[in-house]
């Protein structure tokens, strides 16, 4: 026997031994809200970043989307508190049983001293096991209740995360900031 051709076998005879599924199912690739996250253009964490969005609901058979803005709560760093979105607001386990949709909203509010703001904002819809992006007209509630429901061919929300990434505009300033929010954090945590 040629064993180049030995894996091939061995792989079809596999496949033919395999049970036909009866039903596709969709995978879950992710399961929890997701993170956030803020860093510089070379890579370094930039606490003293803030992010707001807004976050809809709509539960099976009410005709309207249920929105909190994320404005009513204290600024979130996403640097010092990462899991925000999975420690303050979670409001259920949304999986794709049509019962519950979730939607998410989110951009940087305010950069760090010595670092530029990042325009990137996130739109997304928990749909076919994953957190998939979505298209909004607009920054709000109408916006993102509107916008057109996600597939499972929408991409998926890449590692899980929401990241922002600015441009460091002064190093010292920067440098810091850093260091004054680190301890500001240190301390607070004792």
């Amino acid at each position: 026997m040629n064993l180049k051709t030995f894996p091939i076998l061995v792989a079809a005879v596999a496949v033919a031994a395999a049970p036909i599924a009866a039903a596709a199912t969709v995978p879950v690739i992710q399961i929890s809200h997701p993170f956030l996250s803020s860093v510089t253009s070379t890579g370094l964490d930039a606490p003293g970043s803030t992010v707001t969005g807004i976050e809809c609901t709509k539960f099976d058979g009410e005709p309207d989307w249920t929105c909190i803005d994320m404005n009513d709560f204290a600024p979130v760093d996403p640097v010092l508190n990462p899991e925000f979105l999975r420690n303050e607001m979670y409001f259920g386990n949304f999986n794709d049983d049509a019962s519950g949709r979730e939607r998410w909203l989110y951009w940087q509010s305010s950069a760090p001293t010595g670092v530029a703001a990042d325009p990137t904002v996130y739109a997304v819809e928990y749909q076919c096991g994953a957190w998939r992006h979505i298209q909004v007209a607009s920054k709000d509630s109408a916006g993102l209740a509107g916008a057109v429901p996600a597939t499972c061919a929408s991409p998926i929300l890449a590692n899980e995360t929401f990241v922002w990434t600015g441009a460091v505009t002064n190093a010292k300033a920067a440098k810091t900031a850093l260091k004054t929010v680190t301890k500001a954090a240190k301390k607070a945590a004792k």
